[in-house]
């Protein structure tokens, strides 16, 4: 049994994660520091979106905290560049939206479900 937006959701993320990569400040001197932190938590959020896609409730539960970061960050955008307001926006929404259907009856009864 397949959760219907498990595929989307995954793929989505998997994209917008490297736009984690936009937050840099290349034009700084600290920018190479900047970029292995942004890697690395890049390269976090990909083992935990795996264990999404294989339905580990902790990962949801992960998905779901990310989410609420991604709704607190609104609050910084006028700190940043444009590109960064451009990611935060798109990731507020979808962050919304991901709460919303993180917690659906349908979806928490799959990752909840033995699996088969």
């Amino acid at each position: 049994m397949q959760c219907r937006g498990l595929a989307a959701t995954t793929w989505i993320m998997c994209v917008m994660n490297l736009a984690g990569l936009v937050m840099v400040e290349w034009d700084s001197p600290g920018a190479m520091g900047q970029a292995i932190f942004y890697g690395v938590l890049i390269a976090a959020t990909y083992i935990v979106l795996w264990f999404y896609w294989k339905r580990k409730n902790w990962a949801r539960i992960l998905v779901m905290l990310g989410a609420v970061i991604s709704v607190v960050n609104l609050i910084f955008i006028h700190e940043v560049n444009l590109p960064t307001q451009i990611v935060i926006v798109l990731e507020f929404v979808f962050g919304v939206y991901m709460l919303w259907w993180l917690n659906t009856y349908a979806v928490k009864a799959y990752f909840q479900a033995p699996e088969a």
